[in-house]
């Protein structure tokens, strides 16, 4: 058995093994560094403890900060005790306690401000100083209040230093024991403490700390700094220190000093690496690189000059770094092997519970920005930071990308589906503006809630995750959870003889009697838990629908406020747990799958721990707000059978959710699978089918980090697209790699037609181009050169001239431009003059180029000063700083992000639109599904087709070309036609984007060419066939005429297009190799009889037809037989509720039915006029067929029905292009003229929407929706023979028969448009048509196969009779 993705690999090459590109290389330090530091052997500096710099770590940053000039002590900057003023100047003083560039972004006032030191951050702080002392000699040692020699001040640190000497009145008095410490105590001088409390404490009475109450009032005590106990603060807790510094380390202040030889997070650290040939990850096994970041950067800081008492549920951080630093099999310390870099933070010693990190990851990123090559390769994308804080990087939201682009690590995965603020370059929106854009009501939002306030509103609608880039981990379960004497009472674990540890449910554990069980805390606000616990407590309190005094009341509901300890015995007798937010993340959800209880998570909008690597739906219930109020309704309709299966999710996934390994947690496990999917969805998605990392155009590689064409990148950035255009110049290397890969100008496009082909057979600008500018900076490498845009006047960069594509064989031709040669000035099509990137805002993020005046589709820009940012394709914005979500098919369906026109997906999710999440294999081989036809959508790669640009510019598709992406945005999510299995598929959709290659003029030979060639080559179900279930699009002018002669494997597939000309007497037949070699040049042609000769053809029309007119007539534009043909896309102007409404009365029925009827009464225009056309004409005869030429020489001067003749018909409306008042027109004409154009024509939809009765005139041009539609109840259908008896023809048509059809347009006129949210059926009637091409080629084209090639090839060219189409 073979799943597709094994077909698929099969084709891929073998690599050989190649000897390592890295080498083993450790760097020295000074010699006295292991003194009080750690030799760093890849950096060669010295690793000093915080406050400690310097060679060799015995250089103080904060001298004055010390309680003692003995080498090795740390410094204290706390507001427990006082310090010395010089040591609160000195961190004033120290660009890393306050960095400049720390800035908010956000729409408010952080919650803290720019500093990262306590003592920094206090208004009235008492402080002293020695008189007579240098500020180096400064010390802060505690020293008796009435020290003779000391002064005291009250010291404000921002937001510039503030020293007020205090009075001798004013100062605290030894006598009395003034100074209080916050705890209730009284410090004291240091030198009353055992041993001076060896320096890493501080004195005072009575008060507290961690480890109990001192009450004596004669007792004096040590109050040690964090991470150091003892009586005399002697001990230094290992505990505090990763992996206890492994064994070859001590824990100091919680760093560890390490052996000569080791360095690194718990001493972990041994070998460093070279490489010759750079970043080179690993992307056979992802490996994880973890910094050592400077302790003057981030340390384990302490809180208030005391121990950081973290509460253990916030402990995850601690426990993730811990388990990596030592899991080998993940960790490298070779950063250019890695594909993802852990930067540990301790950001919960930096912001606590309520906090947040912004300006933490502000200043790391920084850091790494200025010292991390790794980093700046990928702008921080695999970079992996923690925030374990209640709401998590919610505040980052408005930060720059350079903050935004590393993957966090929370517990808060909130991402609402409408943010209310995106960040932009322009200014930032007001809070009031923000409020006032809220569209929910601050009440009745959700039945049984109280009212939300504004600010509830905002906090709801914060950005707190990523998620197709960032990951949400499990919080830190408390070991009383999980120990054994708990965990073991809901759980038997068994170890089988390997080691593995078996968890089942215990048989005889205590009865579930509890349907349901929640113990927590509330508050007013609604913003906590978003009201969620405020309506439970409502609902099951007091005067609540569930009073327990009530008539409702539930008693096998246990609702209550916090239960401590309580809970966890509670719910281990609950079937139902209630899983809520609190003030950001919860804690239950956890709770409960380790107690064996059910969660029913009541959490809108927010991403739960690993949703994306387990199946939610097969342990947990997930309720939304507005059905919380029938949450007791819910719970008792889920029946015994389900319970148990949500039971058996819980047991089979319930120890992802604790971190304890050595009692069988696997959140480390889980997480680090999050981490891995992140890595290789980093630039790409990971395509489930294939396993190969589907990756945007330009892009490649196993990771889409290889690039296909370097030089045509702005920059070195990653994620930058490469640009193909010919509006400004390009680097002429650009070029060159363009022309040099294959898949530009592919060596199997040949054109087997008539004539020339009318393209090249190229498929991008660049290379098309004819004398193009270019240039080439001097002395770098090709693999260097970049399209950046640098002035025309720069002395590094050379000028040529070059061709792109002088012939299929050679290479671009460059002739160089003399200097004196090379322009002033570049002029863009546009009549604006190009710049250089760097004169425009933030360099266009390099989405752009810069130019002067002239314009794009947002409107001209006139100021010869101004220098404006021409985005490319798919973006916009001052500096084309947003990736238009709209050109993205769904949107990516929540679950992605937009850019340049495809979907970045999160982990888990792949294809157009984020829409494919599955994958099969099958044990039968290909088995379509008979009963139910299903259609199978191919996600082709970016680097065969994609949403191209248009030369350098967005795609700017006229709307009504567009029908391809209305089909593909509505079978994308129409999971009733739609499969995932290609093994039960019938057909096949290829989406091509046909239209961004060929305009509106041009043809798709090429690139159905191109498309069937990779269909051969990758796809088994093509072969299958012969790709005759296979469909594509073609929404340009003529379709699909090109492909009369092409090869038969190229003609096979169901080709969807609006022009549907298929000749009774094609003119040509496609002849074996050889035939028609008579030296007539047409005789290769294989005419079917005599075409009609050039002349007059039809009575009375205006000119003659050329032999050209008539050879376009006679193409063959599609094969009825198997080919649909389907509506134009209308403008939105025609079918919204405005014009619409005008002629239709709409309804609905109870069950959702919309029911459209004609309007009819006295506020109804009357149709007045009996026929209009307004249209624009040529004159070849081959446009519509001269219908239009001879209809304007009827009704205009000199003709038939002159306006100023004798037979004047002012009834019949007709003149050249009417734009919008043809909308006005026609919903007062009772026939409307539906004739072609350059090929298809748009007047038959707008003339059904406007319930105008269509007269086609299109000989042997099949009309959309011909083979579902009866044309015969709604239509009038004319020849050109009698073309010159319009008038006569219609005059014919008495009052019942017009209603008649009438009636016909309003049964029918829907399957006319395709907008679903307007009643539109266009889509619906198209499936109609593909399910009956799929119905009748299990009778037809599948049997034919067997009776032979030949036979085969006769009915695949043979056109047939065609009586039954109304020929």
């Amino acid at each position: 058995m073979l799943s597709l993705a094994a077909v698929l690999l099969l084709l891929l090459p073998v690599a050989s093994v190649a000897s390592s590109p890295f080498k083993e290389e450790l760097k020295t330090c000074h010699p006295d560094c292991t003194k009080f530091g750690n030799c760093n052997g890849e950096t060669g500096q010295c690793d000093c403890p915080f406050g400690l710099t310097g060679p060799s770590c015995q250089d103080r940053l904060f001298p004055a900060c010390h309680v003692s000039k003995d080498p090795g002590t740390l410094p204290h900057y706390g507001t427990w005790y006082p310090k010395n003023c010089e040591c609160i100047k000195q961190l004033r003083d120290w660009p890393g306690s306050c960095p400049d560039y720390l800035h908010y972004e956000g729409d408010m006032a952080p919650y803290l401000p720019p500093c990262f030191y306590d003592i920094l951050l206090q208004q009235k702080l008492l402080c002293y100083s020695y008189k007579g002392r240098a500020p180096a000699e400064q010390l802060s040692d505690s020293p008796a209040l009435d020290d003779p020699a000391v002064e005291w001040f009250r010291a404000r640190a921002r937001p510039a230093m503030d020293l007020q000497p205090l009075a001798p009145a004013d100062r605290p008095k030894a006598s009395e024991c003034e100074h209080k410490t916050p705890d209730g105590g009284q410090w004291r001088p240091l030198s009353e403490c055992p041993d001076r409390c060896n320096n890493r404490g501080w004195c005072q009475i009575q008060g507290g700390n961690y480890q109990g109450r001192h009450t004596d009032p004669n007792e004096r005590w040590c109050n040690c700094h964090g991470y150091f106990e003892g009586k005399s603060c002697e001990v230094a807790d290992p505990s505090h220190c990763y992996r206890n510094c492994s064994g070859v380390g001590e824990c100091v202040g919680g760093w560890c000093h390490c052996k000569p030889g080791y360095w690194g997070h718990g001493c972990t650290r041994t070998k460093a690496y070279t490489s010759a040939v750079g970043w080179r990850p690993n992307h056979a096994k992802i490996k994880i690189y973890v910094y050592d970041m400077p302790t003057h950067v981030v340390h384990r800081r302490e809180v208030n000059d005391q121990w950081s008492l973290i509460d253990l549920m916030y402990n995850s951080e601690l426990e993730f770094t811990d388990k990596l630093l030592g899991d080998w099999g993940v960790r490298t310390e070779n950063p250019w092997e890695a594909a993802l870099f852990y930067v540990p933070t301790y950001t919960y010693w930096f912001t606590g519970n309520v906090g947040h990190p912004y300006f933490l990851i502000q200043h790391v990123t920084k850091w790494l920005q200025d010292n991390s090559p790794f980093f700046n390769l990928t702008g921080g994308r695999n970079h992996i930071l923690w925030a374990t804080n209640d709401r998590g990087v919610c505040k980052n939201q408005m930060a720059p990308p350079e903050m935004q682009h590393s993957i966090k690590m929370v517990h808060f995965g909130q991402a609402p589906p409408v943010p209310y603020a995106q960040r932009s370059s322009g200014a930032k929106p007001s809070m009031q503006a923000i409020l006032d854009s809220l569209q929910a009501a601050q009440q009745g939002r959700f039945t049984g809630f109280g009212p939300f306030g504004p600010m509830d509103l905002v906090e709801e609608g914060e950005i707190c995750i990523r998620p197709e880039k960032d990951v949400v981990a499990p919080n830190y379960l408390h070991n009383d959870w999980v120990k054994p004497e708990s965990y073991d009472k809901v759980w038997l674990t068994t170890f089988q003889p390997d080691g593995t540890r078996v968890v089942k449910r215990k048989p005889d554990a205590a009865p579930r009697k509890t349907t349901l069980y929640f113990g927590g805390f509330t508050k007013p606000q609604m913003s906590y838990s978003q009201g969620v616990r405020q309506t439970i407590h409502k609902m099951f309190g007091p005067r609540g629908k569930y009073n327990p005094e009530g008539a409702n009341a539930r008693p096998d509901y246990f609702i209550a406020g916090p239960m401590g300890g309580g809970a966890i015995e509670g719910m281990k007798t609950a079937k139902f747990c209630l899983a809520p937010m609190g003030a950001g993340w919860g804690i239950r959800l956890a709770e409960a799958m380790v107690s064996g209880c059910v969660p029913v998570i009541v959490q809108d909008h927010v991403y739960q721990a690993h949703w994306d690597i387990l199946p939610f739906d097969e342990f947990s219930i997930r309720i939304g707000r507005n059905e919380l109020h029938q949450l007791v309704e819910i719970l008792d309709d889920v029946t015994p059978q389900q319970l148990v299966e949500l039971q058996a999710g819980v047991e089979r996934y319930h120890r992802a959710f604790f971190w304890d390994a050595h009692w069988g947690g696997l959140a480390y496990n889980y997480t680090l699978s999050a981490l891995k999917r992140r890595a290789i969805s980093l630039f790409g998605n990971c395509n489930g089918e294939t396993g190969i990392c589907d990756c945007p155009f330009g892009l490649t590689g196993p990771s889409c980090q290889d690039r296909l064409f370097p030089a045509c990148h702005v920059s070195k950035d990653p994620g930058t697209l490469p640009h193909y255009g010919t509006w400004y110049p390009k680097n002429c290397e650009c070029i060159k790699q363009l022309h040099a890969w294959p898949g530009s100008c592919p060596d199997y496009l040949h054109y087997e037609g008539t004539g020339v082909s009318g393209a090249n057979p190229c498929f991008y600008d660049l290379v098309l181009a004819h004398r193009f500018l270019c240039y080439r900076y001097k002395g770098r490498a090709p693999a260097e050169q970049l399209s950046d845009s640098p002035p025309l006047n720069a002395t590094d960069v050379e000028w040529f001239h070059a061709t792109g594509h002088p012939g299929r064989n050679s290479s671009p031709q460059e002739v160089p431009v003399p200097p004196e040669q090379v322009p002033k000035e570049y002029k863009t099509p546009d009549g604006g003059q190009w710049r250089p990137l760097s004169e425009c805002p933030d360099r266009c993020k390099n989405r752009g180029w810069c130019q002067i005046q002239g314009s794009n589709y947002q409107g001209r820009h006139e100021d010869p000063a101004e220098r404006w940012c021409n985005c490319q394709g798919y973006f916009r914005g001052s500096s084309c700083e947003i990736a238009d979500a709209a050109h993205c098919y769904r949107g990516c369906s929540g679950v992605g992000e937009c850019v340049g026109g495809w979907c970045h997906c999160k982990p888990g999710y792949w294809g157009h639109g984020c829409t494919r999440t599955k994958a099969y294999t099958s044990a039968v081989g290909w088995r379509p599904n008979h009963a139910k036809i299903k259609i199978y959508v191919y996600d082709l790669p970016n680097n065969v087709v994609h949403r191209r640009e248009f030369q350098d510019q967005w795609s700017l598709v006229d709307l009504m070309y567009n029908a391809e992406s209305e089909f593909t945005e509505q079978i994308l999510g129409d999971w009733g036609v739609r499969t995932q299995n290609p093994w039960e598929a019938a057909l096949f959709y290829v989406p091509t984007y046909t239209y961004w290659y060929t305009g509106n003029v041009g043809h798709p030979y090429f690139l159905i060419q191109h498309v069937t060639k990779w269909l051969q080559d990758n796809s088994p179900f093509f072969n299958l066939t012969g790709g005759r279930n296979h469909i594509l699009w073609a929404t340009n002018d003529r379709g699909m005429c090109k492909l009369q002669m092409a090869p038969p494997e190229m003609q096979h597939s169901i080709k969807l297009v609006h022009f549907g000309q298929s000749p009774r007497r094609p003119y040509a037949a496609r002849l074996k190799p050889g035939q028609g070699q008579t030296g007539d040049p047409t005789a290769h042609l294989g005419l079917r009889g005599a075409l009609p000769q050039p002349g007059t053809r039809f009575p009375e029309f205006p000119a003659e037809f050329s032999a050209l007119d008539i050879m376009e007539e006679s193409e063959i534009c599609i094969r009825p037989e198997k080919d649909v043909v389907t509506p134009n896309y209308i403008h939105p102007g025609w079918v919204e509720p405005g014009n619409y409404y005008q002629v239709w009365n709409v309804s609905q029925l109870p069950d959702g039915s919309r029911v459209v009827t004609r309007k009819v009464g006295p506020d109804v225009p009357p149709r007045n006029f009996t026929l209009y056309f307004a249209g624009f004409t040529k004159p070849q005869m081959s446009y519509s067929q001269g219908v239009r030429q001879l209809i304007h020489k009827m009704f205009g001067p000199g003709g038939k029905y002159d306006p100023k003749g004798p037979s004047a018909r002012p009834d019949f409306k007709v003149g050249g292009p009417g734009g919008h008042e043809a909308a006005i027109f026609m919903k007062i004409t009772k026939f409307c003229l539906a004739p072609m154009g350059a090929g298809w024509g748009i007047r038959l939809a707008e003339a059904m929407i406007s319930g105008c009765v269509p007269v086609v005139v299109q000989d042997h041009v099949y009309q959309a929706h011909w083979d579902v539609l009866p044309f015969h109840e709604f239509s009038i259908r004319v020849s050109r023979y009698e073309l010159y008896r319009l008038v006569d023809i219609l005059d014919d048509v008495r009052p019942e028969e017009l209603a008649e059809l009438q009636a016909g347009i309003e049964r029918y006129h829907r399957a006319f448009f395709w907008d679903t949210q307007w009643g539109g059926l266009a889509y619906n009637y198209t499936v109609q048509a593909l399910r009956q091409r799929a119905h009748s080629m299990w009778s037809v084209n599948y049997r034919r196969r067997l009776r032979g090639r030949r036979s085969q090839r006769r009915r695949l060219f043979s056109v047939g009779r065609r009586e039954r189409h109304g020929w």
